[in-house]
């Protein structure tokens, strides 16, 4: 999915060796040096969201994600339904697949 947006004041919580939680904080949604800015000290939007980070994805895990990637068609191609169930769930927004 998409990379976390620019913030401070957020929280990060490592589950274990492979995943982290990045959630909450807040950001400016300007240009980069906005983000220095002591002037807009008061400009900033709180953030409610959450992101899971894995930092050491399995290779079925890597396989999996290229074939959401490249949107390759995974139906009726003998893929367990297991697996298809796996590539259903990284399709959606707010989804936990893993």
């Amino acid at each position: 999915g998409p990379a976390p947006s620019r913030r401070r004041r957020h929280g990060c919580c490592v589950v274990d060796e492979r995943t982290v939680l990045i959630y909450g904080g807040t950001n400016q949604g300007l240009a980069d040096d906005a983000l220095l800015d002591d002037e807009a000290e008061n400009d900033y939007d709180d953030l409610s969201d959450v992101y899971v980070l894995n930092l050491a994805p399995t290779l079925a895990e890597l396989c999996l994600l290229a074939v959401v990637r490249h949107r390759l068609d995974y139906s009726g191609r003998g893929v367990p339904k297991s697996l298809q169930a796996k590539l259903d769930a990284l399709t959606q927004d707010s989804v936990t697949a893993f």
